[in-house]
């Protein structure tokens, strides 16, 4: 994760409801499950960076 000045443009925009995203994060709920409940959202100019973001950063 970086962060950097506002005013430049994001990657990848996350909009999710909290009691999902914990229970997404230690796999008691899917990721399609979630996504298309519209529990979580992921939008922005290039969604397909989060995968290998996720992919970095520790989860339990």
């Amino acid at each position: 994760m970086t962060v950097e000045q506002a005013g430049r443009p994001v990657d990848v925009r996350i909009s999710f409801d909290p009691p999902t995203l914990n229970l997404m994060l230690f796999h008691r709920v899917g990721k399609a499950r979630s996504a298309l409940t519209r529990k979580i959202v992921v939008s922005g100019p290039r969604p397909w960076l989060l995968p290998a973001f996720l992919r970095v950063v520790r989860l339990p």
